[in-house]
């Protein structure tokens, strides 16, 4: 994998360098966006992989507990039935659902506004987004290992 990611990187560059395919400020909104996606990606399977990881790198509360899946429970008891879904459901409740939601949210933007870009052709754009993936990645990788 890093020997990809190394590949795309150089690849990325090259482009650079070339009259044709310069850097813009919504390029740099891109890489931001894939790299906020990254971090709440690495943050969601740092979750799944051990759901203590928040408690015990300090994070405090309920959104951050293990058991924060009960926080779409009326009094936090499965026994009592679930909360009503209002705007975007379970999104805002427990780390899981919201890491799972907005990773995915800023991945989608991130390729939108490279994709929507006036200038440029097809194949620069497509270079940006798996630029972009290479960062996402590269920062999930990164959050997990941090918490994990």
């Amino acid at each position: 994998m890093k020997t990809f990611v190394t590949i795309l990187l150089l690849t990325a560059l090259g482009f650079t360098a070339s009259a044709q395919f310069k850097l813009t400020k919504s390029d740099l909104l891109a890489g931001a966006q894939y790299a906020i996606s990254g971090v709440l990606w690495g943050a969601h399977e740092a979750y799944q992989a051990d759901p203590y990881v928040f408690e015990s790198n300090g994070f405090d509360g309920q959104f951050w507990a293990h058991d924060a899946w009960k926080n779409k429970y009326i009094g936090r008891n499965p026994e009592n039935g679930m909360k009503a879904n209002r705007w975007l459901g379970h999104t805002f409740r427990d780390v899981d659902h919201f890491t799972g939601t907005f990773n995915n949210a800023f991945a989608v933007s991130g390729t939108a506004t490279v994709c929507l870009q006036d200038q440029g052709n097809w194949k620069h754009k497509a270079l940006k987004v798996l630029a972009g993936v290479a960062v996402r990645s590269l920062f999930a990788s990164a959050t997990y290992r941090v918490l994990r």
